[in-house]
């Protein structure tokens, strides 16, 4: 996204531009992630501020659903690629994109997908 060649995960520490280009990108993401649900359910959805952390997927996932898991037992887990429209060979960049809702919202937002709910 910088253009900056030797940029790595693996040689921290990461340059200011690249880590708040990575942030953006997250923010990008899940906003495009929450309007899309947003305009799916019909539903008004509004963002938390969404958090960058460079860690084992281990611990990042540990840090998240501990919380979470303090006060709900769900979360909505969404299959992701990111790819560039230009690239030659169509690379992309495979993920999960976790959206961690208020447990107040779970019963709502899976009505509105029509997903039941076993209580």
């Amino acid at each position: 996204m910088t253009g900056e060649e030797g940029f790595s995960f693996e040689n921290p520490p990461y340059s200011e531009l690249s880590v708040s280009a990575l942030q953006e990108l997250g923010n990008m993401v899940s906003g495009s992630y929450l309007s899309a649900l947003s305009d799916f359910t019909q539903l008004n959805l509004y963002p938390s501020v969404p958090a960058l952390c460079i860690d084992m997927v281990g611990a990042i996932l540990s840090y998240g659903l501990m919380e979470l898991s303090q006060v709900s037992d769900y979360a909505i887990v969404i299959d992701t690629a990111v790819s560039e429209q230009t690239s030659p060979n169509n690379d992309s960049v495979k993920g999960h994109f976790f959206l961690l809702p208020d447990p107040d919202s779970f019963g709502k937002i899976f009505s509105a997908l029509g997903v039941p709910i076993d209580e």
